[in-house]
C-alpha cells in the first residue's frame, strides 16, 4: 500500500510543480500530527510550500479543520488559489469555505430600516437621525446649571441630524437585493466609517440569531451555515480567538485547527480576548436607547432614569478618557474611575429593566410609518412592518446594554495582570481598554486539550510554545530551511554610521536619503521601502519624489491592492510603505530587486500594553522588544526572495544591527543572504542584476 510520503510526492508532480524536500517533510509531519492527535510546531522558511504542505494531509484527513490566518492576503490566496488547486489535483469535491466576522456581512435589519425610512422621506436623499454626542452635553449642562433647571430629564442629550445617504451606500443597498454571501467587500463599493456603521452590525450590536426576526435570511448566520457543511473552514485570528472567548459559540465544532502566520497569534490572541468602552461605543449606545424609548413611547421613564447624574458620569468619563490620552491605568484602579462605571452600569442595567418590559405593539405612531407588507424571501425588502422594526430596534438596544454592561464589571472586577490603557482613535474618539499580559493557561485548557493544533510561519520564536500554553502537551517541533539560494541570490547590508534611536526624526531621515538615492539607482528602480512609521514614509516619499529618475508610489495612495498591482506592473517603480506592507505582500520576479527598510522595527517604548508586558519578565527589553523587533524584521527581509529565481539586497539603514549586543540575534533571526557593511559590493552586485 503506498505510504502517505509517496502519495504526496506523485501528487506534487502531478501539480507540475518542483519536488521540495522541505515541503514533503512538512506534509507528512501535518499528516502525523492530524494522525495522532499530537500538536505540531513548523517553522519552514519562505519557499518551503507551507499551504499546500498542510492542505493535502488536511483534506485527505477526512477530518473538519480549520484554516486560520493572521492577514486578508492570506486567507484570499487559500480559498482562491491554494485551497481549489488542492482539491482539484486529488480528484475531489472542492468542500471549502471562508468565515468572517459579523461586521463583515450586510445586516437586513439595518438596511430594511434604511430602505423604508428613505422611502418615506420627502427628499429621499436625507433621512434624520437622532445622533447623541458625549461632546454635546458640557456647554448644555453648563446652560442648566446657570439657570437653575433642575429638571430630571437632564440636557438634551440629542439632535436631530439630517445624514446624506451617499451613492455608494445607495448602491449597496439595491446590491443587497441580488448578492448570495452579503459578504460586503464583494460589493466592490469602498464605504467610510460612518457609511459602514448604516449597513452593518457590530457583534455587540446584533441580538442574535434566536432573538433576531430576520434571522432565517441573515447574511452572517448564511455564512455560517455554510461553514457548518464545510470540511475546510478558513477564518482569522481574530475570530478564531472571539470563538474561544464566546465558549466556542462562533465556530462550528472541529477536530484539527492549522495556524498559519503563527508568529501574530499572541499579539492577536491576546488583545482579541480583552474589551473596550469607547466613546464613539457609549454615543451609539445613548442613541440607540433613546430610538428604542421613542419607538416604544417609553420617553417619559427612560429620560427619567438618564438624568442629570447619568450625563455628569457620562462626562466624568469622558474627562477622565482626556486627561490619561495614551497612557496606562495602573492599578490599584482610581475610586473615581471605578465608581464612575459603576454608577453607569446600574444606570444601564435599570435601563434595560424598562426597555426589556415595553409593549412592541403599542409603541408611538410618530416614528415612522410603514405598510404592513411582510419582509419577503431572497433579499427584496423595499418595506418592513413597523412591529418588525420596533422589535430589532429593541433587541439591538438590549445588546449593546449587556455589552456595556460586562465591559464594564471587566475593567472595575480586573486584576493587576491585565493592562488598561487610553487609546486615541483619531481626532474625535478615545477608548478605555483592556487587555490580556498572558494567555498561556487559558488557551491551554480551552483549545490545546480540546482539538489537535497545527502552528506554522516562516518566523517562529523557540518560546512560542510558552507563551501560548503548549509546551506541556509536548508538541512536535520541526524547523526547515528555505529551499532558496539565499547566499548567492540575495545580500544584506547594514551601512556603517547610520545612527537611529526609538524617534522618527526628520534629521534621522534626511542623513538616509543620500544612501536610498544611491541604492535606487544602481538597482535601476525596482525598490521597496518599508518604513516603521507614517510619518517616516511622509518624510522619505517627499523627499525623493522630485530627486529620482523612477515613479514613487506611496501607501495610501490608492487602495493596498490596486496600489501593488501598479507596482508589480511598473517594474522600474518605487514604494513606500509601512505597517500591513511588512508582510503579507508578495512581489515575485523583475518587478522588486531591492527592499530598504528605514530602521529596526522595535516597538514603541511608550505602548502602554507592551508597557505592561515588559513588567511581567525580569529584562522586558529581551523578551518583549528583541523578538517583536526580529519576527517584523525578519518579516520585511522575507518580501525580497518569493521564487527560487528571485535576487536582490534588503539594506537595513541602522547601525544599531552591527554595534549593539542584539544585533546579533536579529541577525540571526534572518534568511541566510550575505551580509555586507561596504557600500561598493553592494552597489556591484545590484548593477549586476
Amino acid at each position: 500500500m503506498e505510504d502517505f510520503k509517496e502519495r504526496f510526492e506523485r501528487l506534487i508532480e502531478s501539480m507540475g510543480k518542483s519536488k521540495r524536500t522541505s515541503q514533503v517533510q512538512m506534509a507528512v509531519a501535518v499528516s502525523d500530527s492530524i494522525k495522532e492527535c499530537h500538536p505540531l510546531i513548523v517553522q519552514a522558511g519562505t519557499g518551503t510550500g507551507k499551504s499546500i504542505a498542510y492542505l493535502v494531509p488536511a483534506i485527505l484527513s477526512g477530518e473538519k479543520i480549520v484554516i486560520s490566518t493572521a492577514t486578508k492576503a492570506l486567507q484570499e490566496q487559500l480559498i482562491k488559489k491554494d485551497i481549489p488547486e488542492a482539491f482539484n489535483a486529488l480528484n475531489l469535491t472542492n468542500r471549502s469555505q471562508i468565515l468572517k466576522g459579523r461586521g463583515n456581512y450586510l445586516c437586513l435589519k439595518k438596511i430594511s430600516e434604511l430602505s423604508s425610512t428613505t422611502v418615506q422621506s420627502k427628499d429621499s436623499s436625507m433621512f434624520e437621525s437622532d445622533e447623541f454626542s458625549i461632546e454635546d452635553l458640557r456647554n448644555d449642562q453648563l446652560e442648566r446649571a446657570l439657570s437653575g433647571s433642575k429638571s430630571l430629564s437632564g440636557p438634551k442629550p440629542t439632535r436631530s441630524t439630517p445624514v446624506k445617504i451617499s451613492p455608494n451606500v445607495r448602491s449597496v443597498m439595491a446590491w443587497a437585493t441580488t448578492t448570495d454571501s452579503g459578504d460586503i467587500e464583494e460589493s466592490g463599493y469602498s464605504l467610510r466609517p460612518f457609511e459602514m456603521s448604516l449597513v452593518v452590525s457590530t457583534s455587540s450590536e446584533c441580538p442574535g440569531a434566536k432573538n433576531c426576526s430576520l434571522a432565517s435570511k441573515c447574511f452572517s448566520e448564511l455564512a455560517k451555515r455554510r461553514a457548518q457543511e464545510a470540511q475546510i473552514l478558513v477564518v482569522n485570528h481574530a475570530l478564531y480567538a472571539q470563538h474561544l472567548k464566546s465558549n466556542k459559540a462562533v465556530l462550528p465544532s472541529h477536530d484539527v485547527v492549522i495556524f498559519d502566520e503563527a508568529h501574530e497569534l499572541e499579539d492577536i490572541f491576546l488583545r482579541a480576548m480583552g474589551t473596550e468602552i469607547s466613546l464613539t461605543g457609549i454615543n451609539s449606545l445613548v442613541t440607540s436607547i433613546k430610538k428604542s424609548a421613542k419607538l416604544l413611547s417609553a420617553d417619559d421613564k427612560v429620560n427619567q432614569i438618564m438624568g442629570l447624574n447619568f450625563n455628569s458620569k457620562l462626562l466624568q468619563f469622558r474627562d477622565f478618557l482626556n486627561d490619561n490620552k495614551g497612557k496606562r491605568v495602573k492599578h490599584p484602579l482610581s475610586d473615581s474611575l471605578c465608581d464612575t462605571l459603576s454608577a453607569l452600569k446600574d444606570i444601564m442595567v435599570l435601563l434595560k429593566t424598562t426597555i426589556s418590559s415595553a409593549d412592541i405593539y403599542s409603541g408611538s405612531q410618530g416614528a415612522f410609518e410603514f405598510d404592513d407588507k411582510s419582509t419577503g424571501t431572497g433579499g427584496n425588502f423595499n418595506e418592513t412592518p413597523r412591529e418588525l422594526l420596533i422589535k430589532n430596534q429593541k433587541l439591538s438596544t438590549l445588546s449593546l446594554i449587556d455589552y456595556f454592561v460586562d465591559a464594564a464589571d471587566s475593567v472595575v472586577g480586573s486584576s493587576p495582570e491585565d493592562a488598561i490603557w487610553v487609546e486615541s482613535r483619531g481626532e474625535k474618539s478615545m477608548a478605555l481598554v483592556l487587555a490580556q499580559t498572558d494567555i498561556s493557561s487559558f488557551l491551554e485548557s480551552n483549545l490545546f486539550a480540546e482539538v489537535t493544533a497545527i502552528l506554522t510561519s516562516a518566523t517562529l520564536n523557540d518560546h512560542i510554545k510558552y507563551s501560548l500554553g503548549l509546551a506541556n502537551f509536548n508538541p512536535t517541533e520541526l524547523s526547515l530551511e528555505s529551499p532558496f539560494d539565499y547566499e548567492n541570490s540575495a545580500m544584506i547590508y547594514c551601512p556603517k554610521g547610520m545612527e537611529s534611536d526609538y524617534s522618527n526624526s526628520r534629521s534621522q531621515i534626511s542623513h538616509k536619503i543620500p544612501v536610498i538615492k544611491k541604492l535606487i539607482q544602481a538597482s535601476k528602480g525596482r525598490c521597496l521601502i518599508l518604513c516603521t512609521s507614517h510619518s517616516a514614509v511622509r518624510e522619505i516619499y517627499d523627499e525623493l519624489d522630485l530627486e529620482i529618475d523612477y515613479k514613487l508610489y506611496r501607501q495610501d495612495e490608492f487602495p493596498k491592492q490596486i496600489l501593488l498591482n501598479k507596482f508589480r506592473d511598473d517594474e522600474s517603480s518605487c514604494l513606500v510603505a509601512t505597517q500591513s506592507f511588512w508582510q503579507g505582500v508578495d512581489i515575485p520576479g523583475s518587478a522588486l530587486s531591492l527592499v530598504i527598510i528605514d530602521k529596526i522595527p522595535f516597538p514603541q517604548v511608550s505602548d502602554p500594553f507592551l508597557e505592561a508586558r515588559r513588567e511581567r519578565s525580569e529584562n522586558g527589553f529581551w523578551a518583549i522588544d528583541v523578538p517583536y523587533a526580529a519576527k517584523m524584521l525578519a518579516q520585511g527581509v522575507g518580501r525580497l526572495i518569493r521564487l527560487d529565481t528571485d535576487s536582490g539586497v534588503v539594506a537595513i539603514l541602522d547601525s544599531r544591527l552591527i554595534t549593539k549586543s542584539y544585533g546579533k540575534t536579529l541577525i540571526q533571526s534572518l534568511p541566510p543572504m550575505r551580509f555586507t557593511t561596504d557600500e561598493k559590493e553592494v552597489e556591484g552586485f545590484l548593477s549586476r542584476l
